[in-house]
């Protein structure tokens, strides 16, 4: 019979970000479901990462293999949310793959496998 410990299907994302204003926190919600990616509600995992000298990464541990997706944004004035001016986000945003989509990128385009080890992603926000 063939065991497998934890750390042999073990699965971490990791997200780098680069060009940003040297000021706030870079938040990121990841998610395992079409459903709740679509309803922007009940991510998997959230983490906020502080940014410095315009850089941040954000990484997310002992996850299990399958499929994701990521929402992030730059929250700028370190409010803790989103700001948004006449119906527009007011604060750089981004999705994983870089996907392009308004309001916000499909699933489908978002959407990325992740294995046992490492997975990477630099993003752009816009």
């Amino acid at each position: 019979m063939l065991l497998l410990t934890a750390a042999a299907v073990a699965a971490d994302i990791v997200f780098t970000f680069e060009g940003l204003k040297d000021q706030g926190q870079v938040m990121v919600a990841l998610y395992q479901s079409e459903e709740s990616y679509q309803a922007r509600s009940k991510p998997l995992k959230q983490v906020k990462v502080p940014v410095r000298a315009g850089r941040a990464e954000a990484v997310f541990g002992g996850l299990a293999a399958g499929a994701y997706a990521a929402m992030i944004f730059h929250d700028v004035n370190g409010d803790g949310r989103m700001n948004f001016r006449m119906g527009l986000p007011a604060e750089p945003y981004a999705v994983s793959n870089n996907a392009k989509g308004f309001p916000v990128a499909s699933w489908r385009a978002a959407r990325f496998e992740v294995a046992a080890g490492e997975t990477r992603q630099a993003i752009r926000l816009k």
